[in-house]
């Protein structure tokens, strides 16, 4: 019986036990406080700025091109590091991070520097970067925030295969994110490093955001109190057109709540204020409306803010891009000098510059055209245009390759009658006037835009189709690029152009102008400006005129009112401003003018313009006598004088000339002086000719120039009489002939 009892107490010992390991194991497997609403969710944070860095290139910075090296290389670079930043706002506040992983792709795999570049391997560790105040267009070496002294994860990056490998690496930084957003920072920066610095010669290279395989962020949370989706992403319009958006929010704060919605863009949208009630676990729809602007090529990244009423510390954003695409050439092409005869129409690019290939120099110079009848409605006006054009390897030399930087000249080919299959050197249409320029350095992937406006606006009116060269600057030098054609094979390189227009409808529009945009003058003058008013609209408008200025002075306008100006005319008045007779030394006045339409006061365009006082650096030149008359033969002398009627210690540089060709000098070429002092006594001497007519004269000028300032004076030289050699002989015999005479009649006889 005791045997019994004992078993069924044993028995029912193991069956408490088991159940509570079972119990706590559930309760271990869940973490505390979970409800339904804290299922993970994850997303894919691209990086918003990336760059490396180099220690043997202090100042210099690569954040523009598509690869960060890493590693220590001997020589030059030494240590290399990567800098790569991300931005979580989109992940909403008071969420809890699980899980971080940061991953980064290399082409190549890490190896030795020349000249084998064998392959190596060694370990990078990512590192916080606690300070994001960094942009990939500014850092450097020098100005790189430092990177902290935890390790978050070591990589191992090796050596597979160095040549095309095409890999992806991954650094686990979890802890390092979910403090940082946890702190209220939703910008997390990143620094990877190598622990071999200093020690071998190895380094290899990651794709930046700008390269194929852009490094990311892999983020999952839970715990959000509110969640934000937007459906599609991302969507296509058409000029004019409208899109719609699915904006869902959903409620988990535990209780019913109303939620605020803004939405921020640079065009037109529609959306409602707020959203709710809404019970807690719930979502409601809503529906944003995007009006797409009458443009090509262009896009809008639109951000959709949800903020609960009950508590604004429970925010999220989402955001969701409108895009429009350019308008696309119906034919591109090259051509070579050095081969006439050959075409270049299906190729994948569009070369520009001259280029040395196995010896032989190439003059290359490309052409792109552009239909816009039936993209853009008839009577339509163009109000901007550009060439927007994409090269994935920047400047460039020729055989063999090296980097340069060069200029771009977009240039007028009105003949639009070339064709891509046919066109050659031989046959191309004569490039015309200059449009743009652009400077192309040796920066990878990089698109380029020219602004052909006015021209494309002329092309619209007489046969809607815009054709355009290109040309370098340096044609003749060893320096090109290839531009993508639009046979690219890669999609996003394709050339196009980006145009505004406004459709058939009356659109008013003024622009101003004023020409110079700085005058100067001493205190006391006036300085003067000319003010172009331009009707860029379609219909006549008259404009009202009105001017604000910073010091005072008072400027006038000639005229304040622009009767009946025609569309596409210009008219002109003059600005006059009067400086004070106290105004102090380099003082500017800065004076606005504004242009504002009668018939509609939104149409309003201004321009300013400076007056300003400047006595410094201002010379006088006086001569003593102004006038004088010699014989033939005879050296005339005069006095100049040099004044500094300025305020600053200048030198002045002097020099004589005349109007017969006689020769005038000056003992003095050039001389410093104070402010208010003078130099006297500077000579100035001409011999009269002894070829010269009897009353022949000549004007002598002296001219004086400072920093900035010249002055001059005048006088004149006349030949009189004989020469003055016989003259004294004349004299000199009339004297003896005096004395002999007095000798005579004084001698005792």
């Amino acid at each position: 019986m005791k045997t019994e009892r004992f078993k069924i107490a044993l028995l029912s010992i193991l069956i408490i036990t088991s159940l509570a390991v079972f119990l706590l194991a559930a309760i271990q497997s869940k973490p505390i406080g979970a409800s339904p609403s804290d299922a993970s969710t994850s997303d894919n944070f691209l990086a918003i700025d990336d760059s490396g860095v180099a220690e043997g290139y202090p100042d210099t910075n690569y954040g523009e091109i598509y690869n960060m090296y890493n590693g220590w290389v001997s020589g030059s670079f030494l240590s290399e590091r990567t800098y790569i930043k991300f931005n979580l706002s989109e992940i909403p506040i008071g969420s809890i991070i699980d899980n971080a992983v940061l991953w980064v792709n290399s082409k190549y795999g890490p190896s030795a520097g020349e000249p084998d570049y064998l392959p190596t391997t060694h370990l990078i560790d990512a590192m916080p970067v606690n300070n994001d105040d960094w942009g990939e267009k500014t850092i450097t070496w020098s100005n790189a925030p430092p990177m902290g002294s935890t390790v978050l994860d070591t990589e191992n990056f090796q050596a597979d295969d160095y040549v095309g490998q095409y890999k992806w690496y991954s650094w686990d930084v979890a802890s390092y994110v979910a403090s940082e957003f946890a702190s209220g920072d939703s910008l997390v920066s990143i620094g990877l490093k190598g622990q071999n610095e200093g020690t071998y010669n190895s380094a290899g290279w990651f794709y930046s955001k700008t390269g194929d395989y852009p490094p990311y962020l892999q983020v999952s949370w839970h715990g959000a109190k509110m969640e934000l989706s937007i459906s599609p992403r991302s969507q296509t319009g058409t000029p004019g057109g409208a899109l719609e958006y699915t904006v869902t929010v959903t409620n988990k704060t535990g209780t019913e709540g109303i939620f605020d919605l803004a939405v921020d863009s640079e065009w037109e949208t529609s959306l409602p204020s707020s959203v709710g009630p809404i019970s807690d676990n719930s979502s409601e729809d809503v529906t944003l409306s995007v009006t797409v602007p009458y443009a090509y090529g262009v896009q809008d990244e639109i951000t959709v803010t949800a903020t609960s009423q009950e508590n604004s510390q429970i925010r999220v954003l989402k955001k969701c891009v409108t895009s429009v695409p350019g308008i696309y050439p119906s034919d591109d092409a090259y051509v070579i000098q050095q081969q006439p005869d050959n075409n270049t129409g299906s190729l994948d690019a569009v070369y520009v510059g001259t280029i040395i290939s196995h010896d032989i120099w190439e003059n290359r110079r490309g052409y792109f055209k552009f239909n816009l009848d039936g993209k853009i409605p008839s009577g339509a006006t163009i109000d901007n245009a550009w060439l927007s054009i994409y090269t994935h390897y920047g400047g460039e030399n020729g055989y063999p390759y090296g980097s340069a930087t060069f200029t771009v000249d977009a240039k007028k080919v009105e003949d639009v009658s070339w064709d891509e299959g046919m066109i050659t050197w031989n046959n191309a249409p004569p490039m015309g006037d200059l449009i743009d320029s652009k400077v192309i350095p040796p920066i990878d992937d990089q698109r380029y835009q020219f602004d052909i406006t006015s021209y494309a606006q002329d092309k619209w009116v007489v046969d809607k189709e815009v054709s355009i060269g290109l040309v370098s600057e340096q044609e003749g030098q060893n320096k090109f690029t290839p531009f993508s054609s639009k046979d690219t094979g890669y999609s996003g390189q394709e050339p196009y152009l980006v145009v505004y227009y406004t459709p058939s409808m009356e659109n008013r529009k003024v622009t101003v102008s004023i020409s110079p945009s700085e005058n100067s003058a001493k205190p006391g003058e006036d300085v003067t400006f000319t003010v172009t008013v331009k009707n860029d609209g379609n219909v006549p408008d008259t404009y009202s005129l009105s001017t604000v200025d910073n010091a005072g002075w008072g400027p006038i306008l000639s005229e304040d009112l622009l009767v009946n100006v025609q569309n596409g005319a210009s008219q002109t008045v003059t600005l006059t401003v009067t400086i004070p007779v106290e105004a102090e030394n380099d003082t500017k006045d800065s004076i606005t003018i504004t242009v504002t339409s009668q018939e509609n006061s939104q149409v309003s365009d201004n321009a300013s313009c400076i007056a300003h006082v400047i006595v410094k650096g201002r010379v006088e030149v006086t001569i003593e006598p102004t006038s004088k008359s010699g014989a033939k033969g005879e050296t005339l002398n005069y006095s100049v004088t040099i004044s500094n009627v300025g305020t600053d210690t200048d030198t002045f540089s002097l020099w004589v000339m005349d109007t017969n060709g006689w020769g005038p000098a000056l003992s003095v070429i050039s001389t410093t002086l104070k402010g208010g002092a003078s130099r006297t006594g500077i000579k100035l001497s001409i011999k009269i000719p002894d070829n010269v007519a009897d009353g022949d004269s000549t004007t002598i000028a002296v001219t004086a120039r400072g920093t900035g300032y010249d002055n001059s004076a005048t006088c004149t030289a006349k030949a009189v009489g004989e020469s003055s050699m016989w003259v004294y002989v004349g004299v000199a015999v009339a004297v003896i002939v005096m004395i002999i005479a007095v000798v005579l009649i004084l001698k005792p006889f």
